[in-house]
């Protein structure tokens, strides 16, 4: 039985995305599991106890496994935030070289990236996004592109069904629409949503709204008062999944976070928001899918901006049926699997040697 590391971070400032993705990756690998966290705070390892692993904190620059302590270590740590700390992830994954592991680096795009030269010290580089760019002249294997996107098993096995069905029933007057803006929404564009839907044309709309963990006590505060003035509206405060939600809506509005590929992988037309100018250009690969409507960054959006964006995706059929076509020809439910046989083929590689 292998054995595999999973380094990653997760609290307020992050969100839950990179934590959630390395779990639903985690959840294909049938083989020994351990989690390092940086960067963490109580809700993040609840999650994780949550699941079952076993975890340690670890400061960012401080990991370096025992020799053959790990066969494979997996490091999902990008964001704007930790692409200041290069060296130090270089550190790491070079201390799991130098122990006999495979270091693998699952990173961003545009700026937004660890890996920007080719002698980083890793085996695999995996940017499972569309538009990604390979590293150029770089020694280590790169598994670029939407078909490596990474998806946990009950979402997989919930989108092989709806997606069918979404194709060949899209209502021609959708009514149910899902608001959902990350584990914090720093803009507060759950806010600016709220104030968009109550200004569309498009009637009585059923609305949920999904209040991440990491909402400050003012944004709901707000949150609650902008929905005193909506007629069918549902806060759901931090659920375990999405899926359901997902699943009932004609549409969503989000932020593009990872969630929009889970979106994508369920046929879901989408409105999306980028949280700054830095992100909206690393979103530009997914943009041009024409899986969702990008508005750009959610801090430059006004609330009449978004009115249209809500007003044009649901009176038009055609629009949100195109949507769905290329959101099933954008993402499918492989890119767990294809990451797994590249990890295997590697360490069956090295084992001949």
């Amino acid at each position: 039985m292998l054995r595999i590391g999973f380094r990653t971070m997760a609290n307020a400032d992050i969100g839950l995305g990179h934590l959630k993705r390395c779990l639903a990756l985690a959840s294909t690998i049938t083989d020994s599991q351990h989690f390092y966290l940086c960067e963490t705070d109580d809700t993040a390892q609840n999650i994780i106890k949550q699941e079952g692993h076993a975890y340690s904190v670890v400061g960012l620059g401080n990991f370096s496994p025992k020799p053959d302590g790990l066969d494979v270590c997996i490091f999902d740590l990008t964001n704007p935030y930790s692409i200041k700390y290069q060296e130090l992830v270089a550190t790491e994954a070079l201390n799991v070289q130098q122990a006999g592991g495979l270091a693998v680096l699952i990173d961003g795009l545009a700026d937004i990236v660890i890996v920007s030269h080719s002698d980083f010290p890793i085996d695999i580089l995996i940017k499972p996004y569309a538009g990604a760019e390979t590293v150029k002249d770089a020694p280590f294997r790169q598994l670029c592109g939407a078909s490596w996107a990474i998806f946990s098993k009950d979402i997989i096995e919930r989108a092989e069904r709806l997606k069918t069905s979404r194709a060949q029933h899209h209502s021609l007057s959708p009514r149910k629409v899902l608001v959902t803006c990350g584990a914090s929404d720093p803009n507060n564009t759950t806010a600016l949503t709220l104030k968009a839907l109550a200004a569309s044309k498009s009637g009585e709309l059923n609305i949920r709204v999904i209040v991440g963990p990491f909402f400050t006590a003012d944004l709901i505060a707000k949150i609650e008062h902008l929905s005193s003035g909506l007629k069918r509206i549902e806060l759901i405060h931090a659920p375990d999944s999405l899926i359901e939600h997902m699943a009932w809506c004609d549409f969503a509005i989000a932020t593009s976070g990872l969630t929009k590929y889970e979106l994508a992988l369920m046929g879901t037309p989408s409105i999306q928001m980028s949280l700054d100018h830095e992100n909206a250009i690393a979103n530009e690969g997914f943009a041009q899918t024409g899986c969702s409507l990008h508005l750009g960054p959610s801090e430059n959006v006004t609330v009449e901006q978004l009115t249209d964006a809500i007003d044009k995706l649901e009176s038009d059929q055609d629009l949100r049926e195109t949507m769905t076509e290329k959101c099933i020809r954008t993402v499918d439910t492989q890119g767990n699997v294809r990451i797994t046989e590249q990890l295997e083929e590697l360490i069956r590689a090295r084992s001949h040697i």
